[in-house]
């Protein structure tokens, strides 16, 4: 590992966020493709109904999730997405039947379901819950961009079942320990352009 790397949590999700936004939308992309075929091939993937996904943003230097989220639909999956809770550090959760017409922007200016769409009450019945992030350590540790809503969600009880998978560009992915606390959740899963990283088989 790049011993340029800093450890600190701050300086290290601006290092690594900045290295992803120096990189072009094109090259972003064909390694996001690389990914999907991936997750694509897994068993899991292939027998999961429920799949609860997200929308990347581009000037985040994040994944363009849109062909994703179609192709989760076209494989006659359900597709969830997240919406944030004004004033709360609470994500819901409603089904998506199209990504382009089911979407509002929301807080944060991110693209979140309409609230008149369907709510899932019953998170039992997710199979793969894909967690958006910004570091990664092996061990299935993740910064996400410090807000902590989908922290106070993967912690739910209900969700346990769900296999928990996070997209990564290798050099986002650490060989030492990010600093954790007690209630943090790890990843399950973690695919890179070059690999899957399994920390849970399932």
């Amino acid at each position: 590992m790049d011993s340029e790397i800093p450890k600190d949590p701050v300086a290290l999700r601006k290092f690594v966020l900045e290295k992803r936004k120096n990189m072009s939308e094109s090259e972003r992309q064909l390694r996001f493709s690389k990914i999907l075929n991936h997750i694509y091939k897994t068993p899991r993937y292939k027998r999961s109904k429920h799949i609860l996904a997200y929308f990347g943003i581009s000037r985040n230097g994040e994944f363009n999730t849109l062909g994703l989220m179609e192709k989760i639909l076209q494989d006659g999956k359900h597709l969830y997405l997240t919406r944030c809770i004004p004033d709360q550090i609470q994500l819901e959760i409603y089904e998506i039947h199209d990504p382009i017409k089911d979407l509002e922007a929301g807080m944060f200016n991110i693209m979140e379901p309409k609230t008149n769409l369907e709510k899932m009450n019953d998170f039992e019945n997710l199979d793969i819950i894909i967690v958006p992030g910004l570091v990664f350590d092996i061990w299935g540790m993740r910064y996400g961009y410090g807000k902590g809503y989908y922290d106070s969600l993967l912690g739910k009880p209900s969700l346990n079942k769900a296999l928990k998978i996070s997209f990564a560009l290798s050099f986002s992915v650490m060989d030492f320990h990010l600093i954790s606390h007690k209630l943090d959740v790890p990843m399950d899963m973690i695919i890179t352009e070059n690999e899957k990283i399994i920390i849970k088989p399932g």
